[in-house]
């Protein structure tokens, strides 16, 4: 859990909107057991579900067509950046830069230059 909020600061909390968690191996749980209850079950699940919008999904190696579950899982990505407004996700340094750059006023001593996703500018980040 630890590790997670690690990597996670790293990225920045916007990363969350961003994400779908992808369970595996249903087949794995407990006979007659869904994926609802071992979530309800574990604290870190549902805190980490819980940070993901309870965006989630569920795939089960041994039991229905692959070809549907992975469908089913395009549709909840979809739905996902529905939901952020075709926003995509940007590293919180490239973000940054963005929005000092969206200011009407350049700040002093400084001068309005465009900058690329593909290139970022020189900077000490």
């Amino acid at each position: 859990m630890e590790a997670l909020k690690q990597h996670m600061d790293l990225i920045g909390e916007r990363a969350w909107r961003h994400t779908v968690l992808l369970f595996t191996c249903e087949e794995e749980l407990p006979r007659g057991s869904t994926i609802e209850e071992h979530i309800g079950k574990e604290k870190a699940l549902q805190w980490l579900v819980k940070q993901c919008g309870g965006r989630y999904h569920v795939l089960n190696n041994a039991h229905g067509s692959p070809r549907t579950q992975v469908t089913e899982l395009l549709e909840r990505i979809e739905e996902m950046v529905e939901e952020n407004g075709g926003d995509f996700y940007l590293p919180q340094v490239y973000h940054d830069i963005i929005e000092s750059r969206t200011d009407s006023k350049p700040k002093q001593g400084m001068r309005k230059r465009r900058y690329s996703l593909d290139k970022p500018p020189d900077s000490k980040y």
